[in-house]
C-alpha cells in the first residue's frame, strides 16, 4: 500500500524535475493536500512577498540606525566647537546630511551659538525655526536671552521674551529673570515689576536672582520705595537678601536722595533769589563794585594742588568722588576754614584743580550756614555746616563770585595733563602777582618727603620772635605730593615750590613732614595723611597759636641756627 511521505519530504522531493512523474501522488490526494496549482502559486507568492517586506523593514531599520549614529556624531562635533567658524562648519555638515529638521536638533545649534556668545546667530536660528513652524523650547529662548544680556543687547532680549509669550513656549523662572534683568539695564523699572506680576499670575515662584534683577531695575530708575518693597517681599517668601540685593537697594536710596537734594536746591535758590531781589539801581551798583578776592587780606593761606585735566568739569553733585576726587578736595577746603562758632578769620584757602581754581575765605560761612528761622527763645538757628551742606552751597554758587568765594575757570578744556599743568602754574603766578610787592611770606609745604619734621621746626622756633606776616601752607590733592598720583619723580611738586621760592626767596620755603623719624611704617613706607586731616591739623594749630613757632623755625633754618 502506498504511504505518502511527510509534507516536508514531499515538497523537497517534488522540487526535483526528473523524478516528478514517478513520485507524483494520485490527483485526489494532491488536491486534498496541496489544493489547486493556482492556489499553490498564490500562496507561494504571498510567502515570498512577506519575506521581501520583512527584509526591506530590516534594511530600513538598519539604515535608520546608521543615520541616527551619524547625526549623533555630527551633533557631538557641533557641541565641541568653541569658535564661530567651527560652529558654522559643523552646522553646515548637519544641513548637508539632512540632520537639521527637528526641534531638538535646532535647539542644540542655538545652545552652541549661545555658548560662544554669538547672540545674533542664535537669534537667526530661532527665526528659522519659526519660519518652519517649529516651536522653540524655553531652553532655547533662555540661552538666547542670556547671550543677549552678556552682549548688552537689552532690547533684543526683551523682544525674545515677547516672542515666547506669543508662541506656545511657556516662559519659566530663568526666562523671567533674564527679561527683568534686561528691563533694569534699559531703565524700564515698570516693565520689570510687570514681569514680576506675570510670574505670580502663572504661579511661578521668583528666586533670589529674579528679585535681585528687579531691585537693580528699581535702582536704575531711582525708585527706592519699590526697591524697599521688593526686599520686604523677598523676606516674606523666605528668601534671604544677599550682598547684591543690599548694594542695589542702597544705590536706589542714594539716587532718591540725590533727586531730593536737587529739588531742594532748586527751591532754595528760587527763594533766595526772591528774598535777595534788589532794585535795578542796586544791582548796577553791585556790578560796578568788583568782588574782593578772598585771599587779599588773609594771614594764613592754604593752597591745594590737584593736577587734573577736567578741572571743575570733573565735579558732579551726584558722584563727586568718582569724577576728579572732588569730594576729597571739598572736604579739605572745609577743614581749612571751619571752626565751632565763628569760622577762622583772616584765613583763606585755594584749590588749584587743573585749569580751574576756587578761592574761599571764612566769610563764606554766611552762605553755608543760612538762617533757618527762629527758635522758641527768639534766637536764630542756622543750617549746620555739614559736608553735604558745604558741597551743595558751592554747587549752587559755582561760577558766581560772592563774599568769601571766587572762581577761576578756563575757557577751553586742556587736551592733555601737561597743558593742564601749565594752566595751573599760570593761575598760581597770577595769584602771587596780586600780592603786595613789598610783602614777604613764609611757605610750609607738607609732603612725606619733607626735609624736616613739623616738631623739629617748632623746636627751632621756640624763643624767637613770632612771625606775624603771611603764611602759605601747600597741600597736595587726593594722594598728591608723594602719594599714588605723584609718579613724575616730584617734578610737579618742585615746579610749585619753585614759584614760591622765586617770589619770596628759597630760605622762606620749607618742606615739612608730619611723621617723626622713628614713626612706624606700613609696607616700608611712612604714613601719608589724607588732605582733610592735614588741613584740619594745621587750622587747629593756627587757632591755638602753636603754628607761629613753626613759622619762626623756618627763619631759623634759613639762618642756619
Amino acid at each position: 500500500m502506498f504511504q505518502p511521505a511527510p509534507l516536508w519530504d514531499r515538497v523537497s522531493f517534488c522540487r526535483g524535475p526528473t523524478c516528478y512523474a514517478a513520485c507524483r501522488p494520485p490527483r485526489c490526494i494532491a488536491r486534498a493536500e496541496f489544493g489547486s496549482s493556482r492556489q499553490t502559486a498564490k500562496r507561494g507568492k504571498r510567502q515570498l512577498d512577506g519575506q521581501s517586506d520583512k527584509g526591506s523593514a530590516r534594511q530600513d531599520r538598519k539604515g535608520a540606525g546608521g543615520s541616527n549614529r551619524e547625526m549623533e556624531a555630527l551633533v557631538g562635533q557641533l557641541t565641541r566647537q568653541k569658535t564661530a567658524s567651527g560652529i558654522a562648519e559643523a552646522v553646515a555638515r548637519l544641513r548637508d546630511g539632512g540632520h537639521l529638521r527637528k526641534v531638538h536638533e535646532y535647539t542644540s545649534v542655538v545652545v552652541t551659538w549661545c555658548r560662544a556668545q554669538c547672540w545674533h546667530e542664535a537669534c537667526e536660528v530661532l527665526r528659522e525655526m519659526r519660519s518652519l513652524n517649529l516651536k522653540p523650547k524655553p531652553v532655547a529662548y533662555n540661552n538666547a536671552m542670556n547671550a543677549c544680556l552678556k552682549a548688552k543687547e537689552w532690547e533684543t532680549a526683551l523682544g525674545l521674551m515677547g516672542e515666547m509669550k506669543l508662541s506656545s513656549s511657556v516662559p519659566d523662572v530663568f526666562s523671567y529673570s533674564a527679561a527683568i534683568g534686561a528691563c533694569g539695564r534699559v531703565g524700564q523699572w515698570l516693565g520689570a515689576l510687570s514681569l514680576l506680576g506675570d510670574m505670580q499670575d502663572q504661579e511661578l515662584a521668583p528666586d533670589i536672582w529674579t528679585y535681585n534683577a528687579a531691585v537693580i531695575a528699581c535702582e536704575k530708575g531711582s525708585q527706592w520705595e519699590w526697591a524697599l518693597k521688593l526686599v520686604a517681599r523677598m523676606r516674606q517668601a523666605d528668601l534671604e537678601p544677599d550682598d547684591i540685593t543690599y548694594r542695589a537697594a542702597c544705590r536706589a536710596f542714594e539716587r532718591g536722595e540725590q533727586q531730593l537734594r536737587e529739588l531742594r536746591l532748586r527751591v532754595t535758590n528760587s527763594l533766595a533769589k526772591a528774598i535777595d531781589l534788589r532794585s535795578a539801581e542796586g544791582v548796577e551798583q553791585q556790578k560796578a563794585m568788583p568782588v574782593k578776592a578772598p585771599f587779599a587780606d588773609c594771614s594764613l593761606h592754604f593752597c591745594i594742588f590737584q593736577l587734573d585735566e577736567q578741572g571743575l568739569g570733573g565735579w558732579s553733585l551726584e558722584a563727586g568722588g568718582k569724577n576728579g576726587r572732588w569730594d576729597t578736595l571739598l572736604l579739605g577746603l572745609l577743614q581749612c576754614l571751619m571752626m565751632d562758632g565763628q569760622w577762622l578769620q583772616n584765613v583763606c584757602a585755594s584749590a588749584f584743580v587743573g585749569p580751574d581754581a576756587i578761592h574761599v575765605s571764612g566769610d563764606v560761612q554766611g552762605l553755608v550756614m543760612r538762617s533757618l528761622g527762629q527758635g522758641s527763645d527768639g534766637k536764630d538757628f542756622y543750617q549746620p555746616a555739614t559736608v553735604k551742606a558745604w558741597e551743595e552751597t558751592l554747587w549752587s554758587a559755582r561760577g558766581q563770585d560772592s563774599k568769601g568765594l571766587s572762581w577761576q575757570t578756563a575757557t577751553e578744556q586742556p587736551e592733555s595733563k601737561y597743558e593742564a599743568r601749565a594752566t595751573l602754574l599760570t593761575r598760581l603766578d597770577e595769584m602771587l602777582e596780586q600780592l603786595p610787592a613789598d610783602g614777604g611770606a613764609r611757605v610750609l609745604a607738607f609732603a612725606a618727603s619733607g626735609d624736616t619734621t613739623y616738631d623739629e621746626l617748632k623746636a627751632r622756633g621756640v624763643g624767637r620772635q613770632p612771625y606775624k606776616g603771611r603764611l602759605f601752607v601747600l597741600l597736595g590733592g587726593a594722594h598728591g605730593f608723594d602719594g599714588d598720583d605723584d609718579r613724575d619723580g616730584g617734578a610737579f611738586f618742585d615746579a610749585v615750590l619753585g614759584r614760591f621760592a622765586a617770589r619770596f626767596g628759597p630760605t622762606s620755603v620749607a618742606r615739612v613732614n608730619l611723621c617723626e623719624p622713628g614713626a612706624p611704617k606700613s609696607k616700608g613706607k611712612a604714613a601719608v595723611f589724607p588732605l582733610s586731616k592735614v588741613a584740619g591739623f594745621v587750622s587747629v594749630e593756627h587757632a591755638r597759636g602753636a603754628l607761629a613757632s613753626a613759622v619762626s623755625g623756618i627763619q631759623a633754618t634759613g639762618e642756619g641756627s
